[in-house]
């Protein structure tokens, strides 16, 4: 299969299992709506906000990394396979250190991120799942720096719906409420990373260990990208922060259905620049005018298909919040038009930013722009709730 076949096959997987995974999501709103008070909805949007955070601070955004280096490793099998386990055991260990500081420093913790809730179970639970989040989104790295997208597609179903179905046990069943909704997700988790050794090593695509050449080498491309894969992530739970602090876990809760409608764009373009981004590098490792010319036309065609799905978004989004929750979150509603126009933004980024990253020295400077626009985010957030 050609190299565009492949980008296409896999931008289809991504978006059909991202879009089914968000429809289900939406499917299971009155439910999650019916058992859960706002303030408990919001806690867990909370909790949810935390770890997307966390899982790159604990990784030190190494699935960058892995994405990239791939492309460099795949032929060798003995050099993908001491680079898979010194990242695996790397963050294996970085784990277990950050949930050692978690405890110890409970307090500072819970106060910074969680004011107002207590430190056990719900919080400890959240420094418990970052670490299985975190072998998680490597496992999904290593899968699409190898472009396996039908793999990968296939094991996002199977998690989300054995997510689904425990969460709904938990708080339905067994009236766990927010600490059930969490308690279902690292459960799931601690399974799938059970499968991810499993399946790496039937492979025999790991050796466990650190290579402090491989790892210097992934650390010096990978951490200038923190502040860059960060930077939504924090001013997302910033904002979730200020909206606890200043009001209620019941704003949190309302504002969060909001997020989850125009988060539906930038799902599709996550999922499709998952695809696009192995195979995009690959036509710059060529370095010839008709690679280029065929990654610019598909640019193009991308950024029209994102068009028809920002409308679509704009236009029903206020009737299924309607129709999908409860009254005590029709207001979420009012939010939506300003998150739509913000996702839509991105798109161009998208496009630009692999361009940077396929240059390892490069990502260095992604820093500024970076750094300063968490700022601007968490600024802006902070004076506006």
């Amino acid at each position: 299969m050609s190299g565009k076949k492949k980008v296409v096959e896999n931008s289809i997987l991504y978006i059909f299992s991202s879009l089914l995974v968000k429809a289900m999501g939406f499917l299971l709103l009155p439910i999650y709506t019916l058992f859960l008070t706002p303030d408990e909805y919001g806690l867990t949007n909370l909790v949810n906000s935390f770890t997307n955070v966390a899982v790159f601070i604990v990784g030190f955004s190494l699935y960058s990394a892995i994405v990239r280096f791939v492309a460099d490793y795949k032929h060798d099998k003995e050099l993908l396979k001491n680079f898979y386990g010194t990242v695996m055991t790397f963050i294996i260990a970085s784990g277990a250190f950050f949930i050692a500081i978690g405890i110890v420093f409970n307090d500072i913790v819970r106060k910074l991120f969680f004011d107002g809730i207590t430190f056990y179970p719900i919080v400890l639970l959240a420094l418990l799942l970052m670490v299985f989040l975190s072998l998680h989104a490597m496992h999904q790295a290593m899968l699409q720096g190898m472009q396996k997208g039908r793999k990968l597609t296939i094991l996002n179903l199977i998690v989300f719906i054995l997510t689904a179905g425990l969460k709904v046990v938990f708080i339905g069943v067994f009236d766990l409420g927010a600490v059930g909704f969490v308690l279902a997700q690292l459960i799931i988790n601690i399974l799938y990373a059970f499968y991810v050794y499993y399946d790496l090593k039937r492979q025999d695509l790991v050796r466990l260990g650190i290579d402090k050449n491989v790892l210097r080498k992934s650390l010096r491309y990978s951490i200038p990208l923190m502040p860059h894969n960060l930077s939504t992530r924090i001013a997302v739970f910033a904002s979730r922060i200020f909206i606890n602090n200043s009001g209620a876990l019941a704003d949190v809760g309302l504002y969060s259905i909001a997020t989850q409608f125009g988060a539906l764009i930038d799902t599709v373009q996550v999922a499709v620049n998952r695809a696009f981004q192995p195979w995009f590098y690959d036509i710059l490792n060529k370095n010839d005018e008709k690679s280029k010319q065929e990654a610019i036309d598909m640019s193009s065609f991308l950024l029209i298909i994102y068009s028809f799905i920002y409308m679509i978004i704009g236009l029903f989004s206020q009737e299924v919040v309607i129709v999908m929750t409860s009254s005590d979150y029709t207001l979420a509603w009012t939010v939506i038009p300003i998150l739509v126009v913000g996702y839509s933004i991105k798109s161009i980024y998208y496009f630009y930013v692999n361009v940077v990253m396929y240059y390892k020295k490069a990502t260095k400077k992604l820093f500024l722009a970076t750094v300063t626009g968490s700022i601007l985010d968490i600024f802006f957030a902070y004076i506006l709730v």
